[in-house]
């Protein structure tokens, strides 16, 4: 279904945020999760850009490995292979014309056609038929029902698959996990954090770039969709001991061995331990190399393109049909054995002040109208200008060059604010939208179809590298509602909170997006805070200091928006409520400590001041982030020494009669940097994961705000609310 598009007058143009925000349109915009925005007729804005100056790289994208099941069929493999290098009988081991190439082996079915069995498929399918446990290969095998129910083969061909190309490996699996995993972390159990992730599928690539010249039957097709004039970045990755976190001193390196899949190093003395373990043939193949990280990235361009470049090398049909290229643009996605490589522009922010959008700088009606993206996250009854800084991407528009069948995958917006992308020339850009209604199904659905994938990557549907077609009859199945539109040139595509999208380029165009919020997103931001640490996601500006600074502005009397009363009490209840909760933390910590660190931050919105202090804005300004949960610590944390976790507490010195001091948010980040045994926890996970026998004489409760200022801030604000004065 197509989504509607909306036609505002001048008038209505000019005030955008408040015709987004009209019942009417609101309505649209949960329905639909997008509307596409048609300005009045004069609304004709020339490109600002020189397209010979403005230079930007691009990212490569093979359009079958982002179809998220194809990727998890592909990784799987690949642990298959490392585990073939490991295994000391294998036949596969160190032979490239051995190696399994294909994810799937061919069977005949019942009729005795050939029938393709994914073995990434198989495999998952045994482990939901367990519940997430492993159970040894033997009593498997002594389970008649469960060897009758995959994919239509046969119960004797699914044990002799199993047999044949999963048996050892499986094994291997069930005695390294055992007393290591649960079912809610079975493929995590074992895996190291690694600082640069290194992709499975990329290593996979550079080992057949190495043999092709070999033997070139083996491989998968692969083509390059008009790939013109693109270098590859090589990757780097340092060498230090993933186990030990350490990087080897030069006496150490005779006592060190790689990883025969990732090369990453590792000490000798790491590799004894059980969770780690040589081959006894001297091959290593680490933990992740064999269960998989799940880590998949784009790879850039080496070389810069101008913008006319790109246009004289990618320009297509600016009036293709839709149709037909939407079938072949899936048809691609969804072929595992072709993979196609497309470049593309995105994400693109320049520091060039000429070049921060395309909309006209030195046209007076253009260049300070609302609806330039420059102006739109600050126009009159946004949100983002109480925050008083600008966010890259979010405050500040990128701008996105596409070229055919490039493509931006299903995610949503950060925080969930609504998002405005305008295109500027070119090919139509082809848009889907999964509105907030049908997210949960949406999430269940993908969940089902790579469990694994999310659970080594909890915040894949944040990294933007992940398609499944609408038109997949699994959308029908888990009933997850879509819709479609196609934006043109000179034609807004606005998306509302919390709807997922995704789409594609059918040829050359030039697009720009920015965020921007109004009254009816608080809820949805705040609503991310609790989401965000389901998935370790970071937030990218702190909510309840947007909260805050608008109070403060209110009871001040200097809020220029005409925010409603309504708007305002919702504010206070959600500042109160929050308050409240982190007060009664504040009272556990205590027991605990009575170490208080101030940080002090002087760009800070408070009810005794003017104006905050921007001259001593924060180098680093991005807050302080919770090391379990990711989450922005608002207010409160506990910088957390963990050197000193092991002592009992009968044993701990006496706490010190300095209890209290003042720092700066540049300064406690580079205490942070400098000593790896700190580390900030929020309050939740203090309490919940160290305290009370793992809490040490040097933690420290650090405030970023006085919670008394709050306190009297809620007071005033909810008096002035009341009309009492």
């Amino acid at each position: 279904m197509e989504v509607p598009t909306v036609y505002p007058n001048e008038e209505e143009f000019a005030n955008p945020i408040e015709y987004l925000s009209h019942p009417r349109i609101q309505r649209l915009g949960n329905r639909y999760g997008m509307l596409k925005l048609v300005p009045p007729s004069g609304f004709q804005p020339s490109l600002a850009l020189n397209k010979e100056k403005f230079r930007f790289k691009v990212r490569l994208q093979h359009l079958n490995e982002l179809h998220l099941l194809n990727r998890a069929r592909f990784f799987f493999i690949q642990n298959l292979n490392n585990f073939d290098k490991l295994s000391k009988t294998a036949s596969r081991r160190n032979n490239y014309k051995n190696k399994r190439r294909k994810p799937y082996v061919v069977l005949e079915d019942s009729s005795h056609k050939p029938h393709h069995v994914y073995l990434y498929d198989f495999f998952i399918y045994l482990v939901k038929q367990q519940g997430y446990n492993l159970a040894p290969a033997s009593k498997l095998l002594q389970d008649n029902k469960l060897w009758k129910g995959f994919d239509g083969v046969g119960a004797d061909d699914a044990k002799q698959l199993f047999k044949q190309e999963l048996q050892s490996y499986y094994t291997y699996l069930q005695r390294i996990l055992r007393g290591h995993s649960s079912p809610d972390q079975l493929f995590t159990g074992l895996l190291y954090k690694e600082i640069i992730p290194n992709s499975a599928l990329q290593q996979q690539e550079e080992e057949d770039n190495q043999n092709q010249a070999d033997d070139t039957k083996y491989n998968s097709t692969h083509e390059e969709h008009n790939l013109e004039g693109v270098t590859d970045v090589e990757d780097s990755v340092e060498d230090w001991c993933p186990a030990c976190r350490k990087v080897p001193e030069e006496e150490e390196l005779d006592e060190v061995t790689y990883c025969d899949g990732c090369n990453q190093i590792f000490h000798n003395k790491c590799l004894e331990s059980d969770d780690l373990v040589k081959s006894s043939h001297g091959n290593f193949i680490c933990n992740n190399c064999i269960l998989g990280n799940g880590f998949y990235g784009f790879k850039y361009s080496d070389n810069y393109f101008t913008l006319k470049d790109f246009e004289k090398l990618y320009a297509t049909d600016p009036n293709p049909n839709i149709d037909t290229l939407e079938k072949e643009f899936w048809n691609l996605v969804e072929n595992i054995d072709k993979t196609i490589t497309v470049p593309y522009g995105a994400d693109i922010h320049s520091e060039d002040p000429n070049e921060l959008t395309g909309f006209p700088t030195d046209d007076k009606d253009y260049a300070t109208h609302p609806m330039n993206l420059l102006n739109l996250p600050h126009a009159k009854n946004s949100l983002l200008p109480f925050l008083q800084k600008d966010i890259s991407g979010m405050t500040k528009p990128w701008i996105y060059v596409g070229s055919k069948f490039s493509t931006f995958c299903w995610h949503l917006e950060d925080q969930y604010t609504l998002s405005a992308n305008y295109q500027h020339e070119g090919a139509p850009k082809v848009w889907y939208s999964i509105p907030d209604e049908s997210c949960n199904n949406f999430h269940k659905l993908l969940h089902d179809l790579t469990p694994d994938l999310f659970e080594k990557q909890p915040d894949l549907l944040h990294q933007l590298v992940s398609l499944v077609s609408p038109y997949d009859p699994l959308f029908k199945k888990y009933k997850v509602k879509w819709y479609k539109v196609v934006q043109h040139p000179n034609e807004y595509v606005i998306t509302f909170p919390k709807c997922y999208h995704a789409g594609f380029n059918s040829g050359y165009n030039l697009n720009e997006a920015v965020n921007f919020t109004n009254e009816n997103w608080l809820k949805y931001g705040i609503q991310a805070i609790s989401e965000y640490q389901k998935t370790k996601k970071m937030c990218v500006f702190d909510m309840y200091e947007l909260i805050t600074d608008i109070l403060i502005m209110y009871v001040k009397g200097t809020i220029t928006s005409d925010i409603s009363e309504a708007f305002l009490r919702y504010c206070h209840e959600e500042l109160l409520t929050f308050v409240n909760k982190e007060g009664r933390k504040i009272e556990s910590l205590l027991q605990l400590t009575n170490r208080v660190l101030t940080v002090k931050n002087d760009h800070l919105q408070h009810l005794d001041r003017e104006k905050p202090d921007f001259s001593a804005l924060p180098k680093d300004d991005e807050g302080f982030f919770c090391s379990v949960c990711c989450t922005m610590c608002s207010f409160i944390f506990v910088v957390h020494d963990s050197n000193t976790e092991k002592q009992r507490a009968s044993k701990r010195r006496k706490l010190s009669k300095d209890t209290s001091k003042v720092t700066t948010v540049d300064d406690l980040k580079a205490i942070l940097n400098k000593n790896p045994s700190l580390t900030t926890l929020c309050a939740t996970h203090y309490l919940e994961n160290i305290a009370p026998e793992n809490a040490s004489d040097l933690d420290q409760i650090a405030y970023i705000r006085d919670f008394n200022e709050l306190n009297e801030l809620l007071r005033i604000s909810g008096n002035k609310l009341d009309g009492i004065k």
